[in-house]
């Protein structure tokens, strides 16, 4: 098996780099970093543009120009036909070699196809116009490519020659899968095509039907970074599934192998190394996957060769949205990486300041990047979209100044997480106005597995006394805290050590998932502890009675202000009413957990079994229990089974003679009934008779061509409903 390249360093970041030990790696040099704008709606593309401002896409349909040393904001267009998904919306951008003397620029974007309801994505060409600073003339020169809620790829990027590369991804679907290897379709691929919309004559299958003719590679899932190299050689960054996020040289008319191939061509998931020598297909030159480490889900790739940075040059930056960003040293021809670093791991990533999507170098080698918090992959329960969301954040080398900071002192030795911490510190030499002062807790062997931006304030030296919130999620244990700034980047020895008690819990009684009979109650209540209670959308106590069916929350905040929520859900289940079989002198009753039988609304002793026999007559009806204990009474049966035909007569006025009937019945209505109707329903449930009345009617019930059995008679004014069983023999 070919070995998997793998790193393990990471790189601890407050807003400047400090290595952990035992790191294999050449040691980075301290970064400020400092937000260009915030406020921004999941910033996906983002391009150093030659009039030196920052050009980018957002995801909802925006193109805007950010001025990266005032903040300042031009807003270009607004796209409205943009249609927004997870990983669809307003996609990647690029802009013409020749800009501004060809002011065209070329984005992509996901829409809603007119007439059919299915996701589409289009590649469209506009033009700058700099005298208004807005962008008009849109053009469509690649329209209706399907597209996914998930997997839309898009990088756009120019080459040397003018022409453009596009990334397509594969939809997202199981049955969409394929569509990357086959070259009739233009999903999963990279595609190249001239600025004008036309087709390049050197693409490697220029006589394919259009737009197959536009393919210049095959094989890909979702490759959402890309760019070109010392020697124009293009790099890709793509998303893996559970397994094999990948970075890719792609070269004219290879096959990069999805879904047949994961990552390297190394037999490790299935059968591999066949589909890698039949397809011409190219190994990645560096994944990321679940044997080692989770996927990063990288974002955008930008290649950086700048001497401001000389540890970085010749190397290929990627940011992710689970894992900050990596740094990948190439070897001098570019086709190999020699080296690995992952910066930022504790400042952004999904249980931190969040995901990184976009990536850009200037000229005079600043480096910025955009943050990815305000789109629906973006896990709200993890506390983000934060303050400022989202924001382009410029990062630069910060120089030795000999600025350094007391060892910070905590008042006392016990917490719970929820309390506050008061911390004293000094801070020697000379810092900006600007400066940020920044708290990390980390455990007593200062292994800041749990580094959190505490606190922040501005200071520009001497003593300060920081109030910091211990975390509500902090796990119980003994920990210290440092303190770092920003302007400039220093960082202090960590404290005396303290330990922390976990927030409360809080638990229901009876929990999880309550079945009631209609009607019941049920008492929901949780133990009596120190702090306060609240029902989500009810009444401030511990404990409710509930009727009605649904989800009971209660939210507790124990006395160190941190809240825990316990649910129950309560099922409420009619009963069902059992119904009975005739056959003969034996009554059968519907199946359930128990019955009881009665006659004329009296319980029959020891008639507990699913079938009775009549020997006496009387109205029969039948008490069950179901599986959950929910009781139902079945509606009554008329039984008579010896002696002469007779008269008879309800309690609510109605009269049937004779009954049982043979042939014909006269029913009788008497004169507290109003204008209705009556009917007569067979045993299958079918009416086999039924007339309009008005109060004091006589009805004549035919039975001469009906079957043997129990019918039933309904009597229905403006009042009530009455339903009466009648024997036919």
């Amino acid at each position: 098996m070919r070995p998997r390249l793998h790193f393990s360093l990471s790189v601890a970041l407050l807003f400047c780099c400090w290595l952990l030990p035992n790191t294999a790696v050449q040691a980075q040099p301290p970064l400020y970093m400092r937000d260009v704008v915030g406020n921004l709606d999941t910033p996906w593309e983002i391009l150093w543009g030659k009039d030196n401002h920052i050009w980018f896409t957002e995801h909802y349909g925006r193109i805007s120009r950010v001025n990266p040393a005032t903040g300042e904001l031009h807003v270009l267009a607004r796209v409205e036909e943009v249609w927004e998904g997870a990983e669809s919306g307003m996609l990647g951008m690029t802009l013409h070699r020749d800009f501004p003397d060809s002011p065209y620029v070329f984005v992509v974007y996901t829409y809603l196809q007119k007439g059919v309801i299915w996701i589409a994505e289009k590649l469209v060409r506009f033009r700058y116009d700099a005298a208004r600073d807005t962008l008009v003339e849109p053009r469509a020169l690649l329209d209706t490519i399907h597209a996914g809620y998930y997997h839309s790829g898009s990088r756009l990027v120019t080459l040397d020659d003018g022409t453009i590369l596009m990334t397509t991804g594969e939809q997202g679907a199981y049955e969409t899968q394929m569509d990357a290897q086959n070259q009739n379709l233009i999903n999963g691929k990279v595609l190249r095509i001239n600025p004008d919309g036309t087709v390049p004559a050197d693409n490697p299958w220029p006589n394919n039907p259009w737009p197959a003719s536009l393919l210049w590679t095959t094989g890909h899932r979702n490759p959402q970074g890309l760019t070109v190299g010392k020697g124009g050689i293009v790099y890709s960054s793509e998303h893996g599934p559970a397994e094999d996020d990948e970075l890719n040289i792609i070269q004219r008319g290879r096959n990069y192998g999805w879904p047949l191939v994961h990552g390297y061509c190394d037999d490790w998931l299935f059968n591999e190394k066949q589909h890698c020598q039949d397809s011409n297909m190219a190994d990645p030159i560096h994944t990321w996957y679940a044997g080692q480490q989770l996927t990063a889900a990288p974002g955008d790739v930008v290649y950086y060769n700048h001497p401001l940075i000389p540890e970085w040059q010749n190397s290929l930056l990627v940011v992710t949205h689970k894992d900050g960003m990596y740094q990948f040293k190439l070897s001098e021809d570019g086709t190999r990486i020699v080296d690995s670093t992952r910066l930022f791991a504790e400042r952004f990533g999904e249980q931190t300041l969040g995901r990184l999507r976009g990536i850009c170098v200037a000229p005079d080698g600043r480096i910025f990047i955009s943050t990815s918090n305000r789109d629906d992959r973006a896990r709200s329960d993890l506390g983000f979209p934060r303050a400022q969301d989202d924001r382009i954040i410029e990062l630069w080398p910060a120089k030795e100044t000999g600025a350094s900071i007391s060892t910070p002192t905590v008042d006392r030795a016990d917490y719970r997480a929820g309390n506050t911490l008061h911390s004293a510190v000094t801070l020697n030499g000379v810092f900006t106005p600007d400066n940020t002062l920044n708290v990390e807790i980390s455990d007593e062997q200062e292994r800041f597995f749990w580094k959190r931006t505490l606190t922040r304030r501005k200071s520009v030296g001497g003593t300060s006394t920081l109030n910091v919130s211990l975390p509500c999620d902090l796990p119980a244990g003994t920990y210290r805290i440092r303190v770092s700034t920003t302007n400039p980047p220093a960082i202090s020895q960590a404290s005396d050590s303290f330990t922390v008690a976990p927030k409360q819990q809080v638990t229901l009684s009876p929990s999880g998932t309550i079945t009631l009979c209609q009607g019941d109650s049920v008492l929901l209540f949780a133990p009596d502890q120190a702090g306060s209670y609240r029902w989500l959308h009810g009444p401030t106590e511990r404990s409710i009675v509930v009727r009605l069916a649904g989800t009971y929350t209660l939210i507790y905040t124990d006395v160190g202000g941190c809240t825990d929520t316990a649910r129950a859900t309560v099922k409420v289940q009619s009963p069902v009413q059992p119904t009975i079989a005739v056959a003969d002198s034996v009554l059968t009753s519907s199946e359930a957990r128990s019955y009881q039988w009665f006659r004329n609304n009296q319980a029959l002793q020891g008639e507990t079994g699913q079938s009775i026999t009549v020997t006496v007559n009387g109205r029969y009806s039948v008490q069950t229990v179901d599986s959950v204990g929910c009781v139902g009474v079945s509606e009554m049966v008329q039984m008579i089974v010896t002696g002469a035909p007779q008269q008879f007569r309800s309690e609510q006025g109605i009269s049937i003679e004779p009954h049982p009937v043979e042939t014909e019945a006269v029913v009788g209505l008497g004169r507290e009934f109003g204008e209705g109707r009556v009917e007569v329903i067979g045993m299958a449930g079918r009416v086999v008779q039924t007339e309009a009345f008005r109060g004091g009617r006589i009805f004549r019930f035919n039975a001469a061509n009906l079957p043997p059995g129990v019918y039933t008679l309904v009597v229905s004014d403006q009042k009530k409903t009455i339903r009466l069983p009648v024997v036919v023999k």
